[in-house]
């Protein structure tokens, strides 16, 4: 179901993205690190465990005329919580809008949602698949234009990930809070 979703979701952006204007499309890549807080809640009480994060993504985007951008991100993210090694695999839909642009640096705001895979957590599921969840983005940052086809990002970024509830009535949730550091290309 959530790869299907997934798909539904691409496919309808890159079909918006193709209609709003003629300004350019553009791929990149990101590294990110920073904490991660997990929250467990079984039953009314409530355990939280907290470690370090880091991780990256490829991203493929729309760039508009006035600099907004559309952005779909694959992204990963890897941490240990409670001495195991958790992983996380997702699809992000970002918006970004400019604020105060200036010839070749663009502070931005970005907001958007995901649909991310818990991996190595069958056993907690009712169907035996990994936990499915829904991310919420939030962050600011600035882009830096380099060359005329290649830009720096610099941002900090938020995102809270709501996993599906486990077959032991328990309720998870991931808030990360990342660095990024990134580049495109752009066409």
């Amino acid at each position: 179901m959530l790869k299907k979703l997934s798909f539904a979701c691409l496919m309808f952006s890159a079909s918006a993205a193709s209609v709003a204007g003629d300004a350019g499309y553009y791929v990149g890549m990101d590294a990110f690190f920073g904490s991660q807080k997990q929250t467990l809640d079984a039953s009314g009480s409530e355990t939280s465990e907290s470690a370090s994060a880091g991780g990256g993504s490829i991203n493929i985007g729309y760039r508009y005329a006035d600099n907004d951008r559309f952005e779909v991100e694959f992204t990963k993210v890897e941490s240990e919580i409670d001495s195991d090694d958790t992983k996380m695999e997702g699809i992000d839909f970002d918006w970004s809008f400019v604020v105060l642009p200036q010839s070749s640096f663009y502070p931005y705001l970005e907001a958007g949602f995901g649909l991310y895979e818990y991996k190595q957590t069958k056993e907690l599921s009712n169907d035996n698949e990994n936990l499915g969840g829904i991310a919420v983005n939030f962050g600011f940052g600035a882009i830096y234009e380099l060359e005329e086809s290649i830009e720096l990002d610099a941002s900090y970024r938020f995102k809270g990930i709501g996993w599906e509830e486990t077959k032991d009535d328990q309720k998870i949730k991931n808030d990360i809070g990342k660095l990024v550091v990134g580049a495109r290309i752009l066409f």
